[in-house]
């Protein structure tokens, strides 16, 4: 796989359907964590309770864990692009629903907890769909840049999202930042009503029952030894190492006396970071292996981990944070870089609906083990032993990366 510099980023992001999709997507991303930040500054507001906080959290996370499987068959045997509509336009009405209830004063926390549930189960129906489209806009050449440019958009929804509902919170109001994601939502609809017709999916019609669609899917993540190798390193991380960003707030109060200020500094620092691994991956100029790329900066990140523990100043703690959000999701990139390539066609809204499962599941796994332990243990003792795992589970797929490489990267005639 060859990326030539910014070029391909460049390449990737001009005239053509996946530059469409990126705005509309970049767009209903800022949107949609407008929505979150709004929904728990409301929820905060109405119960000053840190058990509905929770709630509304397990809302947006069970039905992936539920649902996320079944999506998956359903990207396989639907059509995606017609499947992201429909769930784009169920958002705008969930969206609409929230700001006309909170507008006549209806929304109780009961109903804004059913209603954040109910975005959570279109979410879940939704991310396979989104995820598995990239493939049919871009080259393979161009897979990772694509996936890196939507990884960077993420990020930075992610600062924007929560900045710009901050802003319409307290200059015009929290009903203002629903009516906001519901436009937002208007905007992905109509980036894909643009894109092109023949990149519309339209999948074979098939006889096969639901269920063994579903086994099949499965059966093949498990019995596909590279898939499986993949799969294995982002559960290892997700539980062992990334929960230190559900254990940020600990580290800010205890460990560095900063509060709220550098709590900041922190979660601003893992998203510099983020986007720079994602600006790393898609200006690429040598052809490299995605695997070794994927398992090098898994293992500089755990070992990133271990130093983070270590240090007692913050000034000392924010390079390190940098470097492990670096590596987090440049990990994240070429994991699913490697999946979308190695995956047959007819495979992959499965194969990927396992990925955002684990993505999401094993970090919030992780961080009630973590949560539970520190008790125990302590803060820096229970973080650093779960990343002293992933540096001994990296090391040792490292010494097997030929299992990932030869199973999922393309061949040098392919590429």
């Amino acid at each position: 796989m060859r990326l030539r510099g910014f070029g391909a980023a460049r390449r990737v992001l001009g005239k053509g359907p996946f530059r469409t999709y990126t705005t509309g997507n970049f767009i209903s991303l800022v949107g949609t964590w407008m929505q979150r930040i709004s929904v728990g500054y409301l929820t905060w507001e109405l119960t000053h309770s840190t058990v509905w906080l929770g709630l509304m959290a397990l809302a947006d996370l069970c039905p992936t864990l539920i649902i996320g499987p079944f999506a998956g068959v359903m990207a396989d045997r639907w059509s995606k692009y017609r499947l992201l509509i429909s769930t784009q336009a169920l958002g705008l009405l969930q969206a609409s629903l929230l700001a006309l209830f909170h507008q006549i004063g209806m929304l109780e926390v009961i109903l804004l907890f059913s209603i954040t549930l109910i975005l959570g189960v279109i979410n879940a129906l939704a991310q396979p769909a989104r995820l598995a489209l990239i493939s049919s806009m871009v080259s393979r050449d161009l897979l990772a840049s694509a996936v890196a440019v939507n990884a960077i958009s993420f990020n930075l929804a992610r600062f924007l999202g929560p900045a710009g509902a901050g802003l319409l919170i307290a200059t015009a109001g929290i009903t203002w930042s629903f009516i906001a994601n519901a436009l937002s939502y208007g905007v992905m609809i109509l980036s894909l009503l643009a894109m092109p017709r023949e990149t519309r999916d339209t999948p074979a019609p098939t006889t096969r029952k639901f269920g063994h669609d579903l086994a099949e899917g499965l059966l093949y993540v498990f019995r596909d030894r590279a898939t499986a190798a993949v799969m294995a390193v982002l559960v290892v991380t997700g539980i062992c190492s990334r929960p230190l960003i559900e254990m940020l707030p600990a580290f800010s109060g205890a460990v560095f006396h900063g509060g709220g200020p550098a709590l900041a500094a922190l979660t601003s620092s893992i998203g510099i970071g983020a986007v720079l691994g994602g600006s790393w991956i898609s200006s690429r100029q040598k052809p490299g292996s995605m695997t070794r790329a994927m398992l090098v900066t898994s293992l500089i990140a755990a070992l990133g981990v271990i130093a983070f523990t270590a240090v007692d100043t913050l000034y000392l703690a924010l390079p390190v944070i940098v470097c492990i959000g670096f590596c987090w999701v440049s990990t994240s990139i070429c994991s699913q870089t490697l999946l979308q390539l190695g995956a047959p066609d007819a495979m992959r809204g499965r194969v990927l609906a396992l990925y955002g499962l684990i993505i999401k599941a094993a970090p919030a796994i992780g961080a009630v083990l973590a949560g539970t332990l520190a008790d125990y243990f302590g803060l820096r003792s229970t973080v650093a032993a779960g990343a002293v795992i992933v540096t001994l589970h990296m090391i040792v797929q490292l010494r097997f990366a030929h299992v990932i490489s030869d199973g999922l990267e393309p061949k040098p005639a392919d590429g």
